[in-house]
């Protein structure tokens, strides 16, 4: 009769785990629940790109900017009426038009977010209600510097 005890718990497994192994495969506890992807101007991203970067020109205006949020814009009240923010923004024109043309499109953001200038026909950004203006849509200033870097 002892052992029998001793098989009992074995018999029990046998039969029972085909019957629940359909059901193991659709719940798992441990698995995560996907992640949402980040923002393109998450801090994340930006912090990827700096260290991806191969340029040294660039580098060093993704760097200088980078620096600037890190340690600069914290300290100042958010005044910026867009989407991305213009330090973002310049991030992002520097690393994907060039330093040149980069820093361009970030002087030329920086004026039109001064508060006096006409911000008509943007469209507002579905999250904080500011208006939207990404890179993609902006032409490089001079788009044969971007095959160098510049």
């Amino acid at each position: 009769m002892n052992k029998f005890r001793l098989f009992i718990p074995v018999i029990f497994a046998a039969v029972l785990a085909p019957a629940g192994a359909g059901a193991a495969d659709k719940w798992d506890p441990w698995k995560a629940a996907p992640e949402a992807a980040p923002d393109q101007y998450s801090p994340q991203k930006l912090n990827q790109a700096l260290a991806e970067e191969v340029n040294p020109v660039r580098l060093t205006g993704l760097a200088a900017i980078r620096l600037y949020q890190l340690f600069i814009g914290p300290g100042l009240a958010s005044r910026c009426q867009f989407h991305p923010s213009c330090s973002r923004y310049a991030f992002t024109a520097i690393r994907e038009k060039g330093f040149i043309n980069g820093t361009y499109l970030g002087a030329e953001r920086l004026l039109r977010c001064n508060g006096r200038a006409h911000l008509q026909g943007y469209p507002e950004w579905k999250d904080t209600g500011l208006m939207e203006d990404p890179v993609d849509d902006k032409e490089a200033p001079l788009p044969w510097l971007t095959r160098f870097g510049f």
